[in-house]
C-alpha cells in the first residue's frame, strides 16, 4: 500500500486532480502498479494530464470508471424486469430472433444445476437455489456492444493488457456468456449479496484434472453513504470484514454450520471437466477485481432500482 499511496500521489500531483468520484479512486487504488507508472509518466504531456483529469472527475460526464462499474453492476437488470417495461401488446413474434440464444441459455444453466448438484456453492444450501451468472448476462446482449467495449478500454487503462485480454477471451466463445463456466448456484439470499457486491470470491488453483477449484472468500466493506466525491491521495477503508457482511449479513456453512468468515477457502468440484466445467478462473479473476472496486466505490448500495441478471424464479 506505500507503494501505490506514492505512486497515486505523484499522479494526483501531475493531473492536478485532489477530488475525484468513488468508482474512479476505487478502480486507482485497486489498479495494477504498472499501470498507474505508466499514467505517470504519460502525464508528463500537460494535454493527456488535462485529459486525464477530465476523465477520472467527471467533468466530460460520468468518469470512465463510474460508466464500467454501473455496467458491471448491472449483472442486475433481469429479463423479466425489462419485459415488464415493454408495452404489453408486444406480440410473441419480437422475441424469435432470441429464441436460440434462449435455449442455449436453458442449456447452460441446466448444466450448471448439475454441476453444483442443485446445492449453493457457497453455503452448502438447497431450496430456493438459483443460477447466477459470474460475468454479467446484461453486459452480452446486442443492444450492449458499446458499452461492453468501453468497459474493456476502462479495464485495460488500470490493468495490464494481458490480464484484461485473458479476461475478455474467456467470455469471447461461442456461447458468449451462456456456458456453465460461467455460471454458479447461489441460495436466493446469497445472490442477492453477490450482486450487490456484499462479497467477492478470489481464484487461488485449479487441480490438474480441472475438478477441482479453490476459491477465498471474503466479506467486502461498503460504505456507509454513497458520497459523489472523495479525496484521491486518501486510502479507501479496510477492504474487507471478518465474519458478516454490510449491516451485519451472516451466512453459515449448511453441513458444517459454522460460520463463514473472510479467508475461509471454499472447494468448487466436478465430475465432468469437459461437459460441467468449473467457473472460469479467469472470469472469477475479472469477478474479483470489479466486485471489489463495486464495493470500494459504493455503487452496489447505491443502486435503486436493482433486478436480479436471470429470471424471477432463477433458473
Amino acid at each position: 500500500m506505500p507503494e501505490r499511496a506514492k505512486l497515486i500521489e505523484q499522479l494526483s500531483i501531475k493531473c492536478e486532480v485532489e477530488f475525484v468520484d468513488p468508482a474512479s479512486a476505487a478502480c486507482l487504488w485497486l489498479a495494477d502498479t504498472e499501470c498507474l507508472e505508466s499514467l505517470i509518466r504519460e502525464s508528463d504531456d500537460n494535454k493527456f494530464a488535462f485529459l486525464l483529469r477530465k476523465l477520472l472527475d467527471g467533468t466530460l460526464g460520468d468518469s470512465i470508471a463510474a460508466v464500467s462499474l454501473r455496467a458491471w453492476a448491472g449483472r442486475g437488470r433481469s429479463a423479466a424486469a425489462k419485459k415488464r417495461k415493454l408495452d404489453t401488446g408486444v406480440k410473441q413474434a419480437a422475441y424469435s430472433e432470441t429464441e436460440d440464444k434462449h435455449t442455449r441459455s436453458l442449456d447452460a444453466k441446466s448444466l450448471c444445476k448439475e454441476r453444483d448438484n442443485d446445492m449453493c456453492l457457497i453455503t452448502r444450501a438447497g431450496v430456493p437455489v438459483e443460477i447466477a451468472h459470474i460475468f454479467p448476462y446484461s453486459l452480452a446482449q446486442p443492444n450492449s456492444a458499446e458499452t461492453l467495449k468501453d468497459v474493456w478500454d476502462t479495464a485495460r487503462f488500470f490493468w495490464s493488457i494481458e490480464k484484461v485480454s485473458k479476461w475478455e477471451e474467456a467470455v469471447s466463445g461461442p456461447n458468449g456468456t451462456e456456458c456453465c463456466s460461467n455460471l454458479m448456484a447461489l441460495w436466493s439470499s446469497v445472490r442477492g449479496l453477490w450482486e450487490r457486491a456484499c462479497f467477492a470470491l478470489k481464484p487461488l488453483d485449479i487441480s490438474d484434472d480441472r475438478e477441482k477449484l479453490r476459491v477465498e472468500f471474503f466479506w467486502l466493506s461498503v460504505p456507509s453513504a454513497y458520497l459523489e466525491r472523495v479525496e484521491l491521495r486518501t486510502p479507501p477503508s479496510t477492504f474487507c470484514l471478518n465474519d458478516h457482511g454490510p449491516h451485519n449479513t451472516r451466512l453459515w456453512n449448511c453441513e458444517t454450520l459454522a460460520p463463514i468468515r473472510s479467508g475461509d477457502v471454499l472447494t468448487f468440484t466436478t465430475r465432468d471437466p469437459d461437459q460441467l466445467p468449473l467457473p472460469s478462473v479467469d472470469i472469477l479473476w475479472m469477478q474479483w477485481t470489479l466486485t471489489r472496486a463495486l464495493a470500494l466505490s459504493g455503487a452496489g448500495e447505491a443502486r435503486e432500482d436493482f433486478h436480479s441478471d436471470d429470471d424471477d424464479e432463477g433458473h
